[in-house]
């Protein structure tokens, strides 16, 4: 056949609702499983991945030039979304960061065998996961795990969105629920203010 007839096929796109993210425990032991991997930058991948919510493309492809260790901020040229943003990363992930510290435009998470091409850490990735107990967990959960504990600790979706690089809140609204106790102590807050409680 010359042409695919399915070409002009289109499936409808499920919405992505999982809402899975790592409860305390389960981060305290995927972090000392990374820590112990024979790739010695899974604890920095998965801590970058939890402290920043980076998607793992926006990860693999980071380069040294890419970061500005002064500001703490990461420039992500190549998004999902196609708009570029620049990624706080926090001081935790920052110091770590800088303990492979290299000059040039490298990748961070090389492979090494091939200069051009990011580390498979896939293998690393899954014996991480059975370490530490983990079940039913993606590498994207990173990402749900950095919006949850935004959300939680009182970032606004609108906060979490621009973190996270969605070019709407429609998709951070997912978290929405998380925020339920941060919106309830804010409401007294003000409430209280203005009657003069």
């Amino acid at each position: 056949l010359d042409k695919n007839p399915a070409d002009k096929i289109r499936i409808k796109a499920e919405p992505n609702q999982i809402e899975r993210f790592l409860n305390d425990s389960e981060r305290v032991r995927l972090l000392d499983a990374c820590r112990e991997s024979s790739w010695d930058r899974m604890y920095l991948l998965i801590l970058l991945a939890i402290s920043t919510g980076m998607r793992k493309s926006e990860l693999i492809n980071l380069r040294w030039t890419d970061i500005n260790f002064e500001k703490g901020l990461a420039s992500l040229a190549d998004t999902k979304n196609g708009s570029p943003r620049v990624n706080p990363i926090p001081s935790i992930a920052l110091d770590e960061l800088k303990k492979y510290r290299q000059i040039g435009k490298g990748l961070i998470f090389v492979s090494p065998n091939n200069a051009v091409k990011p580390f498979d850490f896939r293998g690393c990735w899954e014996k991480a996961k059975v370490v530490a107990k983990i079940e039913n967990f993606r590498f994207h959960d990173l990402r749900h795990t950095a919006a949850s504990y935004l959300v939680m600790a009182g970032a606004t979706l609108h906060e979490t969105a621009e973190i996270l690089g969605h070019k709407s809140t429609e998709t951070t609204k997912r978290y929405a629920h998380l925020s339920t106790g941060h919106k309830s102590a804010l409401t007294e807050r003000v409430m209280n203010e203005v009657f003069n409680v």
